[in-house]
């Protein structure tokens, strides 16, 4: 039998609102990131910039987390 905690990520994953959530994320908020990326580089902040950059790497890690949580 597996944990409660695992069954309830199980039936997120499950839900179609868990795909409607990641294109959300992925789409606008995504284009959010990138449209303050490019201000920032358009202005110079390359610190600002890379900020940027970084977050948009990790939104695809961030929605894996429920998946890898349930492999182990």
């Amino acid at each position: 039998m597996i944990s409660k905690e695992k069954q309830a990520i199980q039936e997120l994953l499950a839900h179609p609102g868990w795909g409607i959530y990641k294109e959300l994320v992925m789409n606008g908020f995504k284009s959010r990131l990138q449209a303050d990326l490019q201000s920032a580089a358009r202005s110079g902040e390359a610190i600002r910039a890379a900020g940027f950059a970084g977050q948009i790497d990790l939104l695809p890690r961030v929605l894996e987390v429920p998946e890898k949580y349930l492999k182990g």
